[in-house]
């Protein structure tokens, strides 16, 4: 009995031993319980497992997708980047007249601007050997320097054979062009001092009223052609707008309107120097106005870039 009981117990602790052994034992992939995941992996749900993920960019949120919101579109994609055309001719201007008369009073716009330029140079040149003797003999008194002298003698042998009243005729040719939308006459013209386009048209012995009305008439011709040269893509026309509201020539509101045509510049020069320059005049812009100008002033900016972008043509400085 006694040693069917030691037997027993022998039986016993062995059994004890193995199933304790069994309990404490790592779990393996092979098994049929299956492997806990190793370190890096992620447990999966097992009725998820077959579903597609997300691209990383799906999940996240569209603000967080383009944060850059005062980044400007790139204005230069679709322009078309104009050459102003040379108006210097290589010949004597009288080699020329009636070809570019006859051009011009058939509507050539690029012809009434090329000949209202060269009879712009000729314009207070002399007209006759005598008075040119005279410019001559002045220079000389006056100690002039050379190039003043070989300048004299080059524009009056230009010059010769143009009379007095077709070279007072370079402002009207050039009215036409920019009645035409050409921008250089735009330009040249909304560049002219007003007392010298009223001593053109012969205007100082008129009453005073009427010679103000009529210097007013001409500097608001000024402005438009300028604005109009602006919005097809003159950036001398934008330059000399914002200059203009910069100094408070163009009515209220001018350091606003100045910030305004001074971002216009910064969206569409690729000049580096006037870049730099015109982003440090909006620095200091920035100082003088609140944020409620500085918000209604880039309001006209997209406004302006919106009607330059439509027409699609830019002229560099």
């Amino acid at each position: 009995m006694n040693k069917a009981l030691s037997l027993l117990a022998v039986l016993m602790t062995g059994l004890c031993v193995y199933l304790l052994s069994q309990a404490f034992a790592p779990l393996s992939s092979d098994s049929g319980l299956g492997g806990l995941p190793s370190a890096g992996e992620q447990m999966a749900s097992p009725s998820k497992t077959n579903e597609p993920r997300l691209a990383q960019s799906e999940l996240t949120p569209a603000a967080e997708l383009h944060t850059d919101n005062t980044r400007q579109p790139d204005t230069h994609t679709t322009m078309q980047v104009k050459t102003r055309p040379s108006w210097r001719l290589d010949a004597a201007l009288a080699e020329h007249l009636d070809r570019l008369l006859t051009q011009a009073q058939a509507g050539d716009a690029e012809a009434a601007y090329v000949l209202g330029m060269n009879l712009r140079r000729c314009y207070g040149v002399p007209v006759d050997e005598e008075t040119y003797a005279q410019r001559l003999q002045q220079a000389y008194d006056n100690k002039a320097d050379n190039s003043s002298v070989v300048n004299l003698q080059l524009n009056y042998q230009f010059c010769l054979g143009v009379s007095e009243q077709q070279r007072k005729e370079f402002y009207v040719l050039l009215a036409k062009a920019a009645a035409k939308g050409m921008v250089p006459a735009q330009e040249f013209i909304a560049a002219m001092v007003p007392e010298r386009y009223m001593e053109l048209i012969e205007a100082a012995e008129l009453p005073r009223e009427d010679y103000i009305r009529q210097r007013d008439t001409f500097v608001l011709q000024q402005k438009s052609w300028l604005e109009d040269a602006a919005a097809h893509g003159s950036l001398q026309a934008m330059v000399r707008l914002a200059q203009q509201n910069y100094y408070q020539q163009d009515g209220p509101d001018g350091r606003l309107k100045a910030y305004a045509f001074n971002q216009l510049i910064l969206n569409f020069t690729d000049d580096n120097e006037l870049y730099s320059r015109y982003d440090r005049y909006q620095q200091n812009l920035q100082q003088q106005l609140t944020a409620e100008q500085i918000a209604k002033a880039l309001e006209m900016t997209e406004h302006w870039t919106q009607s330059v972008n439509q027409n699609g043509s830019l002229y560099p400085f």
